[in-house]
């Protein structure tokens, strides 16, 4: 069983995908920042992944009502959102040039 698999949290957090495909890389970023949230497993171009994605891609994240999809992306809105909250920081403050080098690679091992 996946972490925090098919149940609820009470979050308002929740990540469609399978941790056998992209979705793992953001499994880990919450497990590590140690947040609540919901999984839903979901395999590509499920009838689930497609309710939210139009291509049927996932990772898919909701948080409230606002929805994102790209594993690269995620992580950064996570690690930015939960700053300062106690929390280890896992992305680097916006506008450093360590935030710089992490965007250049996660762009590079995204691609």
């Amino acid at each position: 069983m996946e972490p925090n698999s098919q149940h609820s949290s009470g979050s308002g957090l929740v990540l469609i995908g399978s941790g056998r495909f992209r979705p793992f890389r953001n499994i880990w970023m919450l497990e590590e920042l140690g947040v609540p949230y919901t999984h839903i497993p979901a395999s590509p171009r499920s009838s689930t992944a497609g309710q939210y994605n139009a291509l049927g891609q996932v990772p898919i994240l909701k948080d409230g009502d606002f929805v994102m999809t790209e594993s690269g992306g995620i992580n950064t809105y996570l690690g930015d959102k939960f700053r300062k909250t106690g929390r280890t920081e896992l992305i680097p403050a916006a506008g450093t040039m360590e935030r710089g080098q992490y965007e250049q690679w996660v762009s590079f091992i995204l691609m």
